[in-house]
């Protein structure tokens, strides 16, 4: 017979994080962390940098470069903190707002959709809720819920819903047969499943994968008819002009000529290699478009691993 074990929800949250808003901040701004929150909300979600003085993580959105501001009250919704994180959303002038808690009160659920529904189409607004569980002596497990989402809403600049649809749905067809293809059995591909691990699919623009160092990751970004590949620093001037300087070195060794750049928001820098005439609609395409994904990927992993590792012993 299969025993089963208990799930327990976990009420008190100072049991994991002892600091709750400081210690859960820092533990969400982790990318394997965010990737959670980025599946909840359906956006996914770069860390640009935490506000030291209110724990608010500022960020980005892959593709998009979206700004989003996150606030954490690991306890029930209040007026106060409603208009704090409004206030700070103003001063740095963010499109996407998420609001983590514990409870929301229906006053406050109701507040954010009128929000939802009285501001732009470039405005959005989310409720999430976190939830621990356990079993038996396991360890915890955590869980978002999207309470409040911001109302559907279509672009004039992208067509008609129709075409929305038709576009997200082939991004996350583009996904699923990539992850196929580049988790199978092929032996060419067995290093890069050895490197990466599979991630739960969506329409996103893209994919982010962790390098070892909070704040910078590799990204894929595809879009209509290019994809990019690249190292993403959120708020670390000082490491991009290092790696900079190192730029001959850089491309030597991984074999690729970068666009080095500072991103609009004046604190974000990318290195970045496009492949142009990547069409998604090409799927004939696609393999090829696959193989230069995998073969990127490894390259500049390898590479600017081995150069973030030699610029933080300096």
């Amino acid at each position: 017979m299969v025993t089963l074990g208990r799930l327990d929800e976990i009420e008190d949250v100072s049991t994991v994080w002892h600091d709750k808003i400081r210690n859960f901040t820092e533990w969400l701004a982790k990318d394997e962390n965010m990737q959670i929150l980025s599946e909840t909300v359906g956006i996914k979600i770069i860390v640009d940098e935490i506000n030291e003085f209110d724990d608010k993580i500022f960020a980005s959105e892959l593709g998009t470069n979206r700004k989003i501001i996150i606030g954490s009250q690991l306890s029930e919704t209040n007026n106060e903190y409603l208009g704090n994180l409004i206030s700070s959303a103003a001063e740095k002038n963010t499109s996407v707002i998420i609001w983590i808690v514990r409870r929301a009160y229906p006053e406050h659920k109701a507040a954010v959709n009128w929000l939802n529904s009285n501001t732009d189409e470039k405005t959005e607004f989310y409720i999430c809720d976190v939830k621990l569980y356990a079993i038996g002596g396991s360890a915890s497990a955590i869980r978002f819920n999207a309470l409040i989402k911001p109302r559907t809403k279509t672009s004039t600049s992208t067509g008609n819903p129709e075409n929305i649809i038709y576009i997200e749905n082939l991004r996350f067809e583009y996904w699923e047969k990539f992850q196929d293809y580049a988790f199978s059995d092929d032996a060419k591909n067995k290093k890069f499943a050895g490197s990466y691990k599979r991630w739960k699919n969506s329409s996103h623009y893209g994919v982010v994968f962790g390098i070892g160092r909070l704040g910078c990751n590799i990204q894929v970004t595809r879009m209509p008819d290019e994809l990019e590949t690249g190292l993403y620093i959120a708020d670390d001037k000082t490491l991009f002009a290092y790696l900079l300087g190192r730029k001959n070195e850089i491309e030597a060794e991984c074999g690729l000529s970068f666009s080095w750049r500072e991103l609009p928001d004046g604190k974000a820098c990318k290195v970045s290699v496009k492949k142009n005439y990547a069409n998604i609609n090409d799927r004939e395409n696609w393999r090829e478009q696959f193989d230069w994904i995998i073969d990127t990927l490894m390259r500049e992993k390898e590479i600017f691993s081995k150069f973030i590792k030699e610029a933080d012993n300096d």
